[in-house]
């Protein structure tokens, strides 16, 4: 079965079996070393030259 299938189909599974295994492992790394929670920061204002007053948040 596998000989008969052009090699555009064979490209696509190989590339789907490739894609799945990349998904998991991510998955299985995310699981093992969860990121914390990101924080929200108080705004930075910053004063540029021009008289203007520009919040950033980061």
């Amino acid at each position: 079965m596998w000989k008969e299938k052009s090699p555009g189909v064979k490209i696509l599974w190989i590339w789907t079996i490739g894609t799945a295994a990349i998904l998991i492992q991510m998955d299985t790394q995310q699981s093992i070393h969860p990121n914390p929670p990101a924080q929200e920061s108080e705004p930075v204002i910053a004063d540029d030259s021009a008289g203007f007053v520009r919040e950033d948040k980061f």
